[in-house]
């Protein structure tokens, strides 16, 4: 059987992150509009948002928050910095 993309029901990653994004509007979370289509995008990908800005994105709700550099060991931190591999 061969199943072609016109057969089936679905919505780009773009698509799906505006979506959301207008779901956001409608709930009327009160942060940036960067930063609530920031949020839409990681939401539609189901991927982990990585940032220093907490306070806003905590109010994202079933948002994957990953605070930036905080669970990295002094020796990882070390590493990133100046990249030695």
């Amino acid at each position: 059987m061969t199943l072609y993309i016109s057969d089936t029901d679905h919505l780009s990653l773009h698509q799906r992150a505006e979506a959301q994004f207008q779901i956001f509007r409608k709930q009327k979370i009160r942060i940036g509009t960067q930063d609530l289509k920031i949020a839409a995008v990681a939401l539609s990908r189901n991927a982990t948002l990585v940032t220093r800005n907490r306070r806003d994105f905590e109010r994202i709700p079933f948002l994957n928050l990953n605070q930036a550099g905080a669970r990295l060991r002094a020796g990882a931190r070390l590493r990133a910095r100046y990249r030695l591999y």
